[in-house]
């Protein structure tokens, strides 16, 4: 975990959409990731950040010291590996939904039944299991 995700992912980041978008930004952008924007859409869990990193669609929505997935047109696999340092462990479950976009997700502790969700469901394409380690 990097002290960057804990005022949005280990504790609750507020209320105010435009705030908990700035604190999620600033995380991203001071790891490295400048070339990103995000906006908030929601201001209770699970959150939802909406904009593009290098001019493609990224979504975010999580709630905190649980779960968080990203949606994506085409992610880097730096911008996986950031993510994934920035919360402190890798994605467990990788799939491409149906609008096309492929999704990562990191969930804290076992995520069986969430892949027993997405494996089952033919909406989900060619879901995995990854390695957390």
């Amino acid at each position: 975990m990097s002290k960057l995700s804990i005022s949005w992912f280990y504790t609750s980041p507020g209320d105010n959409a435009h705030r908990v978008a700035e604190r999620v930004r600033q995380a991203l952008w001071t790891s490295g990731l400048t070339d990103l924007w995000l906006d908030g859409t929601s201001t209770s869990a699970p959150y939802k950040l909406t904009g593009n990193y290098e001019g493609r669609m990224l979504e975010l929505d999580w709630t905190p010291t649980e779960w968080l997935r990203m949606r994506a047109q085409a992610a880097p696999p730096r911008l996986i590996a950031q993510m994934s340092w920035l919360l402190g462990f890798k994605p467990g479950i990788h799939y491409t939904d149906n609008s096309g976009h492929q999704v990562w997700e990191w969930v804290r502790g076992d995520n069986t039944a969430r892949w027993m969700e997405i494996s089952g469901n033919p909406s989900y394409q060619s879901p995995a299991r990854l390695t957390a380690k």
